[in-house]
């Protein structure tokens, strides 16, 4: 037996509305890859993030209305770097926060790569004890997810930080 057009009809309906409302409502993340490098005693950072998300962050952290333009300059740069010191934080055990230390970035349709650093007074000589705390993107939306990937010699983490969970003590 054929169903007839008129029971088709709201099956259909009711896919592209379901549908629809879940292309309207997609989650983002950023995604980063934290490493040790024993010859410099810092943490070497590579962060991805959506090129229109890395804006919308950073006006949303602004105190003026003023656009954001993602750019080659020095003061984009700045504004970034401003950025990942207020919602990137490495914390040691005695409350010693990193100090960050912007290397550059890499712009592209798909993704903006962010290259920095964290250092502290005394390198750490184990992830024990060590705090990350990343918010980045939660001022737009509680769905974003940042994804984060610690590196230490042979010691490997993997963290996920949401609005539920900001930080994380390994």
């Amino acid at each position: 037996m054929i169903p007839s057009r008129r029971a088709f009809l709201p099956i259909l309906a009711a896919f592209l509305f379901w549908s629809g409302t879940a292309l309207a409502h997609p989650y983002s993340t950023s995604r980063a890859e934290v490493d040790w490098n024993a010859k410099t005693g810092r943490f070497e950072v590579a962060l991805a993030v959506l090129p229109e998300e890395l804006v919308q962050m950073v006006e949303a952290d602004r105190p003026t209305a003023e656009r954001f333009l993602l750019n080659a300059t020095p003061e984009c740069d700045a504004e970034i770097a401003g950025y990942l010191k207020r919602h990137f934080v490495a914390v040691l055990p005695n409350g010693e926060a990193a100090r960050l230390d912007w290397v550059g970035k890499e712009i592209s349709f798909e993704a903006t790569w962010l290259y920095f650093e964290l250092s502290f007074a005394k390198p750490p000589d184990k992830l024990e004890g060590l705090t990350f705390k990343v918010d980045l993107g939660l001022e737009l939306s509680h769905e974003h997810i940042n994804a984060v990937q610690v590196r230490y010699s042979e010691d490997r983490r993997g963290l996920l930080f949401s609005r539920l969970s900001r930080e994380t003590r390994l």
